[in-house]
């Protein structure tokens, strides 16, 4: 299925222009690294009470900023283990991110820990 077509804003295409300018993006583009990166920012979120980016327009150039690399600072203290948990689940190279069965195990450590 072409998701190049589905409906979305003009950063949606900005950013995936950014990383693949064919035509169109195929299902696998979207992979297992893109889950483990959504799952950090939606922990961070959760802990610091704040959305990412927050302090940056939402506009193209925030787009294309993360795309190149740009990660949200974390901007409250928290436990030193949860900011590495994030900062592995948001490596700006996908293949350097944790794997989903990593992430489960991890955090399955700190629930016994805890």
């Amino acid at each position: 299925e072409d998701v190049s077509r589905w409906p979305g804003n003009d950063l949606d295409v900005v950013c995936l222009k950014s990383i693949d300018n064919s035509a169109y993006v195929t299902r696998e583009f979207f992979q297992e690294a893109s889950d483990v990166y959504s799952f950090g920012i939606i922990m961070m979120e959760v802990i610091t009470g704040f959305p990412p980016f927050y302090d940056f327009p939402h506009d193209e150039n925030l787009a294309i900023s993360i795309c190149e690399g740009l990660r949200p600072t974390i901007g409250r203290r928290i436990p030193q283990l949860l900011s590495n948990l994030i900062d592995q689940c948001l490596d700006a190279d996908p293949t350097k991110r944790l794997s989903s069965e990593q992430l489960k195990n991890t955090l399955g450590q700190y629930y016994k820990d805890v």
